[in-house]
């Protein structure tokens, strides 16, 4: 159920990209690693608990030390309703986010969780994260989305129903 969830929310994302993307005169062309140099495959998970008026997102990634990488949380309608960027220092990712009424009024009925690591989405990566995964992460290997700064590499968490 978890996986089909997650399955549901990624295609979703990937046709909305589609759709945008169609609209527009230019065509988005995937970056492509060149020739010669060696592909990384990077993993991760993202999970999420929601106790009282507290959210805890966990997770991990084996993306190197110093990658920029952003914790949110999305509504049913698309809408990001709590977010924050942060530096990784270790392999596991934790961050709380508090559920306001100001935040999640009576329009949000379900929410789900992403952790998300992006070229220059959400700050400029550090040279070190460049080196391994090219200025576009095109060294990264396939089964990600991508716009026209590159490659987005996102991991989504089972969507919590209120």
């Amino acid at each position: 159920m978890r996986k089909i969830k997650i399955i549901a929310a990624l295609v979703s994302i990937i046709l909305t990209v589609g759709i945008l993307a169609s609209c527009g005169a230019a065509v988005i062309e995937k970056p492509e690693i060149l020739a010669g140099v060696t592909p990384v495959e990077v993993t991760g998970y993202c999970e999420m608990k929601v106790e009282g008026s507290t959210i805890t997102v966990t997770g991990e990634t084996d993306f190197i030390a110093t990658t920029i990488i952003h914790v949110s949380i999305v509504a049913q309608s698309g809408e990001e309703i709590d977010s924050v960027s942060i530096s990784k220092s270790q392999d596991a990712i934790k961050q709380t986010f508090q559920i306001t009424d100001a935040k999640y009024g009576d329009d949000v009925k379900s929410f789900t969780a992403f952790i998300t690591v992006a070229p220059k989405l959400y700050g400029k990566q550090t040279e070190n994260v460049y080196a391994q995964y090219g200025e576009k992460f095109e060294r990264i290997t396939e089964g990600h989305i991508w716009n026209n700064e590159g490659i987005i590499v996102l991991f989504a968490s089972e969507t919590y129903d209120r």
